[in-house]
């Protein structure tokens, strides 16, 4: 279930105040409909909220705020497909307070031990990134994809953002009339690919691990 309303069809205005979220909540929705990712995002991180959806950095900007907002999720889960983001590709960050529209401006690469792209900027950005697919064991590179931030859409009519759906990570939407909505989405030849490649990494990890 998900108290963020990815329909909302009020009032905004380009500006306003992101609103402050408890560790460990849902913080927002995050969409790339050129490759299919839908997915809820937590404030915090660790293994367990890793296992429900991608997560927002504390020490990173709010979403919708000045600053580099970095989200971080798995290659074997919610971020399988995030290294198939091309330059010029649209991402979605919907959350209580506003709905605010990023373009990928840049792919990147970066051993786990660089914090170079993890932190605050200038400019009003978006980080996201994962581990780099590997067959066995675990990668020390991270790749990833920096978004320039295009258009703030602050909510503005009373109990704006709020209602009741589901959020199924990659295919599904949340409404604001507290009745369940699962959209199916056609999957692309690029998600087929990149299914199988998740398919194949699980196989030769649980057989390493044997």
């Amino acid at each position: 279930q998900t108290d963020i309303d990815t329909d909302y069809t009020g009032k905004t205005d380009s500006e306003g105040t992101p609103a402050a979220v408890a560790y460990g909540s849902q913080c927002a929705v995050l969409e790339a409909k050129s490759i299919g990712l839908y997915v809820p995002v937590y404030y915090g991180g660790g293994s367990e909220l890793l296992e429900q959806g991608a997560c927002l950095t504390t020490a990173s900007a709010l979403l919708g705020a000045s600053g580099n907002s970095v989200i971080s999720g798995h290659v074997n889960t919610f971020f399988h497909d995030l290294s198939q983001l091309q330059v010029g590709d649209t991402v979605t960050a919907y959350t209580t307070y506003g709905k605010f529209t990023y373009e990928v401006t840049e792919q990147i690469q970066f051993e786990s031990t660089s914090k170079s792209y993890l932190k605050q900027t200038d400019d009003d950005r978006l980080t996201l990134y994962t581990c780099e697919m590997q067959l066995l064991g675990s990668s020390s590179k991270r790749v990833g994809v920096i978004c320039k931030l295009t258009d703030k859409a602050f909510y503005t009519d009373t109990e704006a953002g709020s209602g009741t759906g589901t959020v199924t990570a990659g295919n599904g939407a949340g409404n604001s009339s507290g009745l369940v909505r699962t959209a199916v989405r056609p999957v692309s030849v690029r998600q087929h690919r990149s299914i199988l490649q998740v398919l194949i990494f699980t196989i030769f990890q649980v057989c390493y691990l044997l």
